[in-house]
């Protein structure tokens, strides 16, 4: 009942077909009140009762739950109904007494503890305890059953061991919980006697603490069973007598009033006093009839007034849950706020990195792409046609000196030595 509620994941599995424990030799079935035909069929194996009884009255002062194992099924003609063969208790938990946790520790246990049981059964509900607050389900505990327990045929049970009361609620077809009429209980055929005798103490509303079984485990017949039956008194029946005591008294206090003698004053004054008494007697008889009427509901209609005090501790709890949940909402939203800002300061400071990114990136593009111009060879522009003219005249010189030079030092070709010596002068003479 708790805004911090935490649970595992419930495994879904598909209703199947099979037949109702009232209508198989093996058990022996007995309603617990007159049967509602709209309500759905809750079976409830009687040990298994009787140890969710013993659990919740194991803590007066804390809210204790747990989960309920069993199977849903479909009979032959087609309709629902749901068998609890177990339950799980939860362990490790955080509670007070106006709200009750499960914690991450606490589903590991469960989930450890399903292991051990057959595969054919499963989570069919979960139950848990209203220490002296009356059977309903509160916002936080619809909150639970909508968001974690909200198969067509998952139940919950509550517990108030205080007023030894118990309340089964199931999902109807338009999408709401009820709460059923009666249930039914369950053994085996050879436990028929002792299991009436546990039904008649529960619809005399005795508490359902004690066991059916021997401490040797086995069932010990009608004349040996014995129920330890503990009277508790019921905060609403104490209620009850208080208001009739204070009623009573402010009647007694009433007719006191009017049965005293209204002493004398002067005659000057006569006709005021006399008027002011009559107005004094006509209040007390009206505020005397309305003592009567409240009196008169008081005793003829007690159940009444149990319902309007159950009605306004739900209503208490509900605020007190509803302000509970407001402030967790309100923190998250604001935490939710604190982690928007954050990630807008981060993005503005990638926005900031990218563009410092996008400017360095322009001024290595600027560095690297150097025209033709920015190299300052304008004057190769400006005199392109003489300088091609000088370098084309310079190649042609070159070209004509080198065939010169080659002419000039041909070979010459033999010649008699007289002839070789006049050219070998002649050259000289030239050169």
């Amino acid at each position: 009942m708790d805004a911090d509620i935490e649970f595992g994941d419930v495994r879904a599995r598909g209703p199947t077909t099979s037949l109702r424990p009232d209508e198989q030799h093996y058990y022996v079935v007995v309603a617990t009140a007159s049967i509602d035909p709209q309500d759905l069929p809750i079976f409830v194996d009687v040990d298994v009762m009787r140890e969710l009884e013993q659990h919740a009255a194991s803590n007066l002062d804390m809210e204790l739950g747990g989960v309920l194992i069993g199977r849903q099924l479909i009979d032959p003609s087609g309709s629902p109904f749901v068998v609890v063969e177990d339950s799980i208790r939860a362990s490790y938990y955080e509670a007070t007494r106006g709200s009750f946790k499960f914690t991450h520790e606490t589903w590991e246990q469960i989930s450890r503890d399903r292991q051990r049981q057959p595969s054919s059964h499963q989570i069919v509900g979960w139950y848990h305890t209203h220490p002296g607050w009356g059977i309903f389900l509160s916002g936080m505990d619809k909150f639970i059953c909508e968001n974690f327990f909200n198969r067509p045929l998952d139940v919950a049970l509550v517990i108030d061991p205080h007023a030894n009361q118990r309340g089964w609620f199931y999902w109807t077809e338009q999408g709401t919980t009820r709460r059923c009429q009666s249930f039914y209980l369950m053994a085996h055929r050879g436990r028929e006697e002792e299991l009436h005798r546990y039904v008649e103490a529960l619809n005399e509303r005795e508490t359902m603490m004690t066991g059916l079984r021997s401490p040797s485990g086995r069932s010990s017949g009608a004349e040996t069973t014995t129920f330890q039956l503990i009277e508790r008194p019921q905060r609403t029946d104490w209620t009850v007598v208080a208001l009739l005591m204070m009623q009573f008294l402010a009647l007694l206090i009433v007719l006191l009033r009017m049965a005293q003698p209204y002493a004398t004053t002067a005659d000057s004054s006569a006709s005021i006093a006399g008027q002011t008494t009559q107005a004094t007697i006509q209040r007390l008889e009206v505020h005397n009839e309305v003592l009567k009427e409240t009196l008169a509901l008081l005793t003829n209609d007690p159940a009444g007034v149990q319902r309007m005090g159950e009605e306004l501790s739900e209503a208490r709890l509900s605020k007190t849950y509803d302000t509970a949940a407001i402030a967790s909402h309100v923190a998250r939203i604001g935490e939710m706020e604190r982690l928007l800002e954050s990630n807008k300061n981060s993005l503005r400071m990638a926005e900031n990195e990218v563009q410092s990114l996008r400017q360095q990136l322009e001024e290595m593009r600027a560095r690297s792409s150097m025209t033709f111009e920015s190299l300052e060879f304008g004057w190769v522009q400006e005199h392109g046609v003489w300088f091609f003219i000088g370098g084309l005249a310079l190649a042609i010189g070159s070209v004509v000196g080198a065939a010169w030079w080659v002419y000039r030092n041909r070979e010459e070709p033999n010649l008699p030595k007289g002839q070789s010596d006049q050219q070998s002068a002649t050259k000289s003479t030239r050169w």
